[in-house]
Formats: C-alpha cells, sequence, structure tokens
C-alpha cells in the first residue's frame, strides 16, 4: 500500500499516468481511503486548469505593439518590402 507521501510524490509529479497496473491500482486504492490525497489531488488539478487559463487570457490579452499591424500589412501588400 501507498504512504501519503508516496502518493502526494505521484500526484505532484504527475507521474500517476505513466505507473504501471500495479501502482494505479494501488494509488487508487489509497485515494478512496484518504480524504487528504483526494483534496492534494483535486487542488493540484484546479491549480493547473487556473494557470493555464491565466496563460490564454494573457496571450488573448497582449497588446499589439504601435506601428506593428502597419507594418505586417505593409510587408504583406508590398511582398515583404519594408522595414523589419
Amino acid at each position: 500500500m501507498l504512504s501519503c507521501r508516496d502518493t502526494a510524490k505521484m500526484i505532484s509529479d504527475g507521474s500517476m499516468e505513466t505507473t504501471g497496473f500495479f501502482g494505479k491500482l494501488f494509488l487508487r486504492l489509497h485515494l478512496m481511503m484518504c480524504s487528504n490525497c483526494r483534496r492534494l489531488l483535486k487542488q493540484i488539478g484546479l491549480i493547473g486548469r487556473l494557470a493555464r487559463e491565466q496563460a490564454a487570457a494573457e496571450r488573448e490579452n497582449t497588446p499589439v505593439p504601435e506601428g506593428m499591424e502597419k507594418r505586417i500589412v505593409d510587408r504583406i501588400c508590398g511582398g515583404g518590402k519594408g522595414k523589419g
């Protein structure tokens, strides 16, 4: 049987997916019995989801530098003859 320390390490490392059959079985058994490790699994999942959402929001809200849009259009329409 896995200890909470072993389970927490597997959860935080993301090595749950690469574990063999018996490793996954012992992990599932431990998670069924241990509310603290289930809570940790939920929290790690939440942190990952929030980090992905934040990264996506930052990519969407990145301002285009002044004059960049005009330079892109000029290069496209002018056959690539523009200042870079």
